[in-house]
């Protein structure tokens, strides 16, 4: 069996995401206000005389707008089955369940809610990914959570 190069695996991905995430942390800094340059550049990147770049929050107010829209939405959980005979309000139970434990575990350790986590890193940066774990302890559901 061949051995893998697990760096050189890491390293590749990297270089083939890179793009991609430095325009999530452009599109972040836009939605921050963050001033990357205090003065007008020409077409030729030369700085125009006696000229002060002020960015406005039309950004921030349009992502601030959005994602409320999203916070205020209640989620609809709908399991569905071909059988019949199965009982799909005990999954959707189950699912919400899971929300509640997961939100009470990020409420812990001072972080948002799931739901406006997600809402908000899908919306800021097109993607996000989270991994949740659940076990039953002392008759419990007890959530672990990695965003």
């Amino acid at each position: 069996m061949a051995d893998v190069d697990y760096k050189k695996l890491v390293k590749k991905k990297f270089e083939d995401w890179g793009p991609l995430f430095e325009r999530h942390d452009v599109d972040s800094d836009a939605v921050n206000l963050v001033n990357v340059s205090r003065k007008l550049l020409d077409a030729d990147n030369h700085e125009i005389p006696h000229s002060v770049h002020v960015p406005l929050n039309d950004i921030a107010a349009f992502t601030w707008r959005v994602e409320t829209a999203l916070n205020s939405a209640v989620e609809q959980v709908e399991v569905t089955s071909d059988s019949k005979r199965f009982d799909t309000a005990y999954i959707e139970g189950f699912i919400k369940a899971a929300f509640r434990a997961a939100d009470k575990l990020l409420s812990l350790k001072g972080m948002y809610p799931f739901n406006q986590f997600t809402d908000q890193q899908t919306f800021r940066r097109g993607s996000v990914a989270s991994r949740c774990y659940f076990h039953i302890e002392n008759k419990q559901l007890v959530s672990d959570i990695t965003l």
